[in-house]
């Protein structure tokens, strides 16, 4: 890398940095020190032996990163550790970290584990001759073996030997923080110190190489018992001292006794608080409506502390609690006694209204009434002159202010100490009452109407009326100038004004003549239209709610009504005889529809409908024809008769016209992505006449040739889905016809092929050999692309150098073996070798081919083709490259 300056001048640092390809396997080994006991002095001694193992690091990076398959390490004076049993070479234990679980195969020692790009795994391997194996300065080499067959090295030195041998002072308990002294050889500054766990450690300090020092910040909740601590210097080298600090549990809080174990609501109480294992900064509570302070420690069995007990504090047991600072705590139930002082309660206010404006002179009556009581009465009222004659008796006066709101006031009593009683709905205030706007004015016979009132002198619990055949309900109180409620108007109400009553619980009222006027709704109509033969949605039958193969005579049935109204029953006559209705009879069917294509509203078994059509609203009716198209030729007069839920029915007609029908197109298909001309033939076409042919397919260019023949384009999308379209040609004044699948959308079939290496045993060289031969297989996934899916009969696998296999037996090509999931059971058939196996749009097989020529047949670059043969005799290829 060169790095030059504006003057001209520069220097260069050669292979400063390395740029690495895609394959590119970087490692890193760091010694650890010896750090944990894992494994023996053996080639399968997979297990600790009582003394701690070499600890290194090895770290990986390479994209995607790497499968390990086996490791060797070597310490440059002799000394050898692998992954291999049965070679005389001691054991090399793997694991994902310093206490993870051994990776090696308990009977082989191997390994095959996945190291992603920046990952490690621990290794270690016990030492020899007191320590010679992993003595100072020795460099240590791994060499790492991977699953595609490439292998890779890194090295390190091991530094100079980490030991602790005692921490000063060894114990601590818990919820303490102790500052230790750690001895040893070897620390370096930068170490790093752990100490179990449950135990933070902070402020480790380098004094030398053989002390440190740091802080031991024990949790309240660690448990009991020795703790290993562990030093590691930042070149990674570390050593530890087994049980070299013990965590000991505090003795426990007990509380026995508080003295006094009273008090009353109000007060502040000094008690004494008896008990054991109390330490100097102890808290103390109380429990609700108590606040604790001047707490004192007196020693391990006392605390004193004063309760200041709130004033609205309820009556009862309290628990009171210590909490020693390491969260150690003890409790006293019911430890202390809450008492309330006399209620004060009001029983009776005299007089108990008043109008507003005026000045009342009051005696209230009750019981637990103090000398400087106050009152209140609620909103609108001054309360003065408030006078004590006695504890169940006082006297005052309510100044009631012009405009206070309407409607019953809560008096309150409330003694100097905050004691405090009151008495609901004590004193009614009264104004004039006017009723000056209704807001809407007017509603329809049999609808409800939410309405707003509004007015003065409303108050809350007022009722209103207005008049015969208007039930009021739902009667809020918004502010004493508003209201709100809902008008249930009769549906036999008569039209004309009503006046509208307001009436305060006080019973003063008022009214607005003709405040809200009663419409009477226009008169239920139909309305009915002939469309042609657009659908086959029902049969020839009383209850043959599908289609039978043939187009219905479809009609569009509109209401006018206000608010709509709920049909119960239809009847369709076509006046030579021909009935159809919504009731299991003689006559046939009659379907029902919100639209053209919507679902069928009739009832599956009884066929019965009861559907709301709003004012406005439409319905599709279809009925099936009859005796070759006489039913509903042209010049018919139909009449539909229905009935509603509220027993009322009523009556619609039209006439039928010549009628449209569809017989052929040509082509009949296409496919998915393509634009098709096609030629429609049938009867009633007009210069005007339009073509509709379902989801995913565009009409343009309509062209009239004569009354029984249109051309049209039709422009299939390329994300239709494949199938049956029905094809409609509509003329203005005519109705329309349909072609029941007039059209179909053909989608092609596709299949992918991925090599994904050798990755399972499953068939062997030569056409039955249904099962391992000893040597992975070439694996390949096979996915399709076929609306509904495909059955798949037979596969034939070329590699471009004239390797074959197939499903096919006997013959000269080798076995391709098949399985729905790499894992998954082998579909061939055991004795033909053939398979037959459904796949589903976008489903997946796996392909298993046994190599030969020592991995030649999918040597890197083999240009691999398969062929798929489907149960409807077509065919489909896929190519994959080796890599």
């Amino acid at each position: 890398m060169t790095v030059t300056n504006p003057s001209g001048t520069g220097g260069t640092l050669a292979n400063a940095f390395t740029i690495m390809t895609p394959q590119t396997v970087v490692m890193s080994l760091a010694y650890n020190g010896k750090l944990r006991d894992k494994v023996g002095g053996g080639d399968t001694a997979r297990g600790p032996d009582g003394s701690p193992d070499g600890t290194l690091t090895l770290s990986l990076s390479a994209p995607g990163g790497r499968t390990v398959t086996a490791l060797l390490l070597q310490n440059g004076i002799g000394g050898s550790w692998d992954t291999t049993a049965g070679n005389g070479i001691w054991l090399l234990g793997v694991a994902t970290s310093l206490d993870g679980a051994l990776l090696n195969n308990a009977a082989t020692m191997a390994v095959s584990t996945l190291v992603p790009d920046g990952g490690s795994v621990r290794l270690f391997a016990s030492d020899y001759n007191g320590g010679l194996g992993f003595s100072a300065g020795l460099t240590l080499t791994v060499t790492v073996s991977f699953s595609d067959g490439t292998s890779a090295q890194a090295t390190t030195t091991t530094p100079a030997p980490v030991t602790v041998s005692s921490v000063s002072p060894s114990q601590g308990t818990v919820g303490s923080t102790v500052p230790v002294t750690i001895d040893g050889n070897g620390f370096a500054s930068g170490a790093t110190v752990s100490a179990g766990a449950g135990i933070t450690v902070s402020n480790v300090a380098f004094v030398s190489s053989t002390r440190l020092s740091a802080s031991f910040a024990i949790d309240g909740a660690a448990a009991a018992g020795g703790r290993d601590v562990v030093v590691t210097n930042p070149n990674g080298g570390g050593g530890s001292l087994a049980n070299a600090f013990t965590v000991n549990v505090a003795a426990p809080v007990v509380v026995s006794s508080v003295s006094p174990s009273q008090g009353t609501a109000g007060s502040t109480v000094a008690v004494t608080i008896d008990g054991s294992g109390f330490a100097s900064g102890a808290s103390v509570s109380a429990g609700a409506g108590i606040t604790v302070s001047n707490v004192a420690y007196v020693s391990p069995a006392r605390l004193t502390a004063s309760f200041a007990i709130d004033g609205a504090a309820a009556a009862g047991g309290r628990a009171v609690v210590v909490t020693n600072p390491n969260g150690m705590a003890g409790s006293l139930s019911n430890g202390f006694m809450v008492n309330l002082p006399t209620p004060v309660t009001v029983s009776f206010v005299s007089p108990a209204q008043g109008m507003t404006g005026s000045t009342v002179v009051v005696t209230i009556d009750g019981g637990g009434f103090a000398s400087g009581a106050s009152v209140s009465a609620g909103a609108g009222i001054t309360v003065s002159n408030v006078a004590f004659v006695s504890p169940a008796r006082l006297t005052a006066s309510f100044a009631i202010d012009g405009a206070a709101a309407a409607g019953a006031r809560a008096v309150v009593v409330t003694n100097p100490n905050g004691m405090a009683g009151s008495l609901a709905n004590a004193f009614t205030v009264n104004v004039p009452v006017t009723v000056s706007s209704v807001s809407p004015a007017q509603g329809m016979a049999g609808s409800t109407v939410p309405v707003t009132i509004d007015g003065s002198g409303f108050a809350s619990g007022a009722t209103v009326s207005a008049g015969a055949d208007t039930t009021v309900t739902n009667v809020a109180f918004v502010s004493s100038a508003r209201l709100t409620a809902s008008f249930a108007i009769d549906s036999a109400a008569t039209a004309g004004g009503r006046a509208v009553v307001v009436i305060n619980p006080s019973g003063i009222g008022g009214s607005l003549p003709n405040a809200f006027t009663v419409n009477v709704p226009a008169p239920t109509t139909l309305a009915l239209t002939f469309n042609g033969k657009l659908r086959d949605r029902v049969g020839g039958g009383d209850t043959a709610l599908a289609g039978d193969g043939a187009v219905d005579a479809t009609m569009t049935l509109t209401l006018s009504a206000a608010g709509g109204k709920t049909i119960t029953a239809l009847q369709l006559q076509n006046g030579i005889g021909g009935g159809w209705d919504t009731t299991p009879n003689i006559s046939w069917v009659l379907g029902v529809a919100s639209s053209l294509d919507g679902a069928l509203l009739n009832n599956a078994a009884t066929t019965a409908v009861n559907m709301f059509v709003p004012d406005g609203g439409s319905l599709r009716l279809f009925a099936s024809d009859y005796n070759g198209g006489q039913g509903f030729a042209g010049g018919l007069m139909l009449t539909v008769t229905a009935t509603f839920s509220d027993g009322t029915s009523a009556v619609a007609t039209t006439v039928t016209t010549p009628g449209v029908t569809v017989t052929a197109l040509t082509p009949n298909q296409g496919l998915l992505g393509s634009t098709v001309a096609v030629t429609i033939d049938g009867t009633g076409f007009a210069s005007n006449s339009s073509v509709s042919a379902g989801s995913g397919i565009t009409v343009t260019n309509i062209a009239f040739v004569s009354s029984t023949r249109l051309t049209a384009s039709f422009v299939i999308d390329s994300a239709a889905s494949g199938g049956a379209r029905d094809v409609t040609v509509t003329t203005p004044g005519n109705g329309g016809g349909t072609r029941l699948n007039g059209f179909t959308v053909n989608v092609p079939t596709a299949v992918t092929l991925s090599y994904d290496g050798k990755l399972r045993d499953k068939v062997g060289g030569g056409d039955m050999w249904l099962g391992g031969d000893g040597s992975l297989d070439a694996t390949m996934t096979l996915r399709l692309s076929a609306p509904a899916g495909k059955t798949i009969t037979a596969l034939q696998l070329q590699n471009g150098i004239g390797g074959l296999w197939d499903t096919i037996a006997p013959n000269s090509s080798w076995l391709i073996g098949v399985a729905g999931s790499l894992d998954g059971a082998m579909l061939n058939d055991p004795t033909s070798m053939a398979v037959t196996a459904v796949v589903p749009d976008g489903g997946t097989l796996t392909l298993f081919a046994s190599d030969y020529g020592n991995g030649f047949g999918f040597g890197s670059g083999r240009n691999l083709t398969v062929t798929v043969t489907f149960s409807d005799g077509t065919t489909a290829t896929a190519s994959a490259v080796t890599p």
